[in-house]
């Protein structure tokens, strides 16, 4: 079953080719990958594992523009060496910012036919979103937490949309920031035309009353999964 670039989450594995890009720019409001400053890539999910390849080998901030011997001086082997990086599908639907990742091969492709340099990197911290928001701020966030749905009574048909339910809370406080919640079920199709599976899902949207930072989402899923396994007492595995 084929998926459209807008349809996958953070759960989905993917195979996905990219513009990828160690800066922005803004048009018209809105930011982008700057085309001139763009190179063709590929951001692969499997299991926990997201990868990135690209057409080109990063080196550091005070290096570009010079000619380099390719050594650890001189090139990205972590996050800490640069700031975050930028990718976007190509058909735009899905942009990639990544604040946390590490080299996990470099190479200088020397074959006649295709000639350039090649990277892959681990991503361990990126997040996907219908735009680019540099200041990383939040208003939404869908926090993906399974096996709870039975603890709010929201049992789930697999395959049945009709079957799905949510329950709705306003007005909640952490940490002096308020919020409306919401607690969805829904369930994962996988498979083909002639054999699907389903896989029944849980996911705890936010909407904040006024946008954080994106450490305050990470404080306040951490309190949620905490609060979720004490009552269930069980541990979770995404």
């Amino acid at each position: 079953m084929n998926k459209k670039y807008n349809d996958y989450t953070m759960r989905d594995e993917f195979d996905i080719t990219v513009d990828f890009s160690t800066n922005l720019i803004e048009k018209k409001g809105r930011f982008g990958i700057d085309p001139e400053k763009s190179t063709t890539g590929r951001i692969s999910k499997q299991g926990n594992t997201t990868i990135l390849q690209i057409a080109t080998i990063p080196v550091k901030d005070e290096n570009k523009g010079n000619d380099l011997i390719f050594n650890d001086d001189n090139l990205v082997l972590t996050d800490k060496d640069t700031c975050n990086w930028y990718a976007r599908s190509i058909d735009g639907s899905i942009c990639f910012t990544i604040r946390r990742f590490y080299c996990q091969e470099e190479r200088v492709v020397s074959e006649v036919v295709f000639p350039g340099k090649m990277s892959t990197w681990v991503l361990t911290d990126y997040s996907m979103a219908a735009e680019f928001i540099p200041n990383d701020r939040i208003y939404t966030a869908d926090i993906a937490i399974d096996k709870v749905p039975s603890w709010f009574a929201l049992p789930v048909k697999l395959g049945d949309e009709s079957s799905l339910k949510s329950v709705n809370i306003t007005n909640v406080t952490y940490n002096n920031v308020a919020f409306n919640i919401s607690f969805l079920s829904s369930f994962l199709t996988v498979g083909t035309a002639s054999y699907l599976m389903y896989k029944s899902l849980f996911d705890i949207r936010i909407n904040l009353c006024q946008d954080q930072e994106r450490s305050y989402i990470y404080q306040l899923s951490s309190a949620l999964r905490n609060f979720f396994q004490v009552f269930i007492d069980g541990k979770f595995y995404n």
